[in-house]
C-alpha cells in the first residue's frame, strides 16, 4: 500500500472497501472470536460498525483531504485492534496490558511536547492551538494504530506459522519409558484438574495443565507420537480438534477460559483417543490383506475410510479457497479499470 496522497474521494473510499475485505478475510480466519455473552451475528455487527465508524471519522474528521495509505491503515487497524483487545483481554492480559501502556504515555509525552511549544504569533494563537490539538488527535492515532498492530502480531503470530494462538510452555512427550509420563510422576498438576483449583488458573497455565494431560495419555495409550496441545478460536459449536499431520489438538480458547474442568478435560482426553485411531489405522493398512479380515480390525477398517473420506473434503476446500485467493486482485483491478473508463 504506497504512502501517497490520494487525490480524490472515490480513490480513498474504493481503496478502502478493498482492503477492509481482504482484512476481514484475514481476521475472521485468524483472531476472529465472538464478544463476551455475544452471540457471532451479534460480535459480526459490532466489528463492521466499529469499521464502519473508524472510515468515517478518519476520512471526514481526522485526515480530511489528507488521504494517504497510511490513513486507510489506521482505519482499519484501530477498529481491529480495539476489537482484539476487548475478547483478548482475559488471554493476554500480562503483555497486553504493558503494550498498552507504553503507547498511553508515549502518547501522553508527544501531546505536552507539542502543546508546550512557544507561539510566536500571538494573533494567530486560536488557529495554531486548534491546528496542533488537530496533531495532536492524529499523532496519538498513529501511536495507537502501532501499538493495536504490534498486539494483533503478537497474538496472530503462531496462528500465522501452526495451528493455534496460544502454544503451551510445557514440552510435549510421546510414549517415553526411560521418561514415563504417568499420573503419579504428575501429580502435583493432575491435582490442578479440580474446579476450585482450575477456576484460579491463568488461560495460559490451563493449556500447559492440558498439555500434561495429554503426555499422560500419549503414555498409557502407547502412542509413538507426541501430542501438541494449544489453544485456537475454532468454529462455532467446535469445541476441540485433531490434526493428525502436526500430532496437534486445538481447544476452542472459548472453551478452555469459561467451561468446567471435566468439560475442557474430556474434550483434551477424547482427541488424544484420534490419534490412536489414527495409529490403528497406520497398522491396519500396513497389515497384509489377509490379516484385515481379523475382528481386531473391524471397526478400525471404519476409521480408515472415515479419514479418507475428510482428506478428500478438506483438499476441495483448500482448493476452493485458494482459487477466491487467486482471482480477487483480478476483480478488484476490473472494477477499478471499469471505474476509470466510466469517468
Amino acid at each position: 500500500m504506497a504512502h501517497k496522497s490520494i487525490a480524490r474521494l472515490k480513490d480513498y473510499l474504493l481503496d478502502c472497501l478493498f482492503y477492509t475485505v481482504i482484512s476481514m478475510i484475514w481476521y475472521r480466519g485468524l483472531l476472529f472470536r465472538c464478544m463476551p455473552e455475544m452471540t457471532y451475528a451479534e460480535s459480526k455487527v459490532i466489528l463492521w460498525c466499529m469499521i464502519g465508524i473508524s472510515i468515517f471519522v478518519c476520512t471526514f474528521i481526522l485526515d480530511w483531504r489528507a488521504w494517504t495509505g497510511w490513513t486507510v491503515v489506521k482505519a482499519l487497524s484501530i477498529p481491529y485492534g480495539v476489537y482484539t483487545v476487548i475478547v483478548y483481554s482475559k488471554t493476554v492480559d500480562s503483555w497486553l496490558t504493558i503494550v498498552l501502556g507504553i503507547a498511553f504515555v508515549l502518547s501522553v509525552v508527544y501531546i505536552i511536547l507539542l502543546l508546550s511549544q512557544e507561539i510566536k504569533n500571538s494573533k494567530s494563537e486560536g488557529e495554531i492551538i486548534k491546528r496542533r490539538l488537530r496533531r495532536c488527535c492524529v499523532g496519538s492515532q498513529s501511536i495507537a494504530t502501532v501499538a493495536l498492530l504490534v498486539v494483533m502480531g503478537i497474538i496472530g503470530v503462531n496462528g500465522i506459522f501452526g495451528n493455534n494462538i496460544l502454544t503451551s510452555s510445557v514440552s510435549a512427550f510421546a510414549n517415553d519409558q526411560s521418561n514415563p509420563q504417568t499420573i503419579s510422576n504428575n501429580m502435583d498438576t493432575v491435582l490442578l484438574l479440580q474446579e476450585e483449583e482450575w477456576s484460579t488458573l491463568t488461560t495460559q497455565e490451563k493449556l500447559d495443565t492440558l498439555q500434561t494431560i495429554a503426555n499422560i495419555e500419549a503414555h498409557y495409550l502407547g502412542l509413538p507420537n507426541e501430542l501438541n496441545v494449544g489453544a485456537a478460536n475454532l468454529d462455532e459449536d467446535i469445541l476441540a480438534c485433531y490434526d493428525d499431520r502436526t500430532y496437534t489438538i486445538s481447544i476452542d480458547i472459548d472453551h478452555l477460559e469459561n467451561d468446567p474442568v471435566y468439560d475442557v478435560l474430556d474434550s483434551c482426553c477424547h482427541e488424544a483417543y484420534h490419534s490412536y485411531q489414527h495409529r490403528l489405522v497406520d497398522v491396519y493398512n500396513a497389515s497384509d490383506e489377509q490379516l484385515k479380515e481379523l475382528r481386531l480390525f473391524k471397526s478400525v477398517a471404519r476409521y480408515s475410510h472415515e479419514f479418507d473420506d475428510y482428506a478428500v473434503a478438506r483438499m476441495a476446500i483448500t482448493h476452493i479457497i485458494f482459487k477466491i485467493a487467486k482471482w480477487m486482485p483480478v476483480i478488484m483491478q476490473k472494477m477499478q479499470s471499469k471505474t476509470t473508463t466510466a469517468e
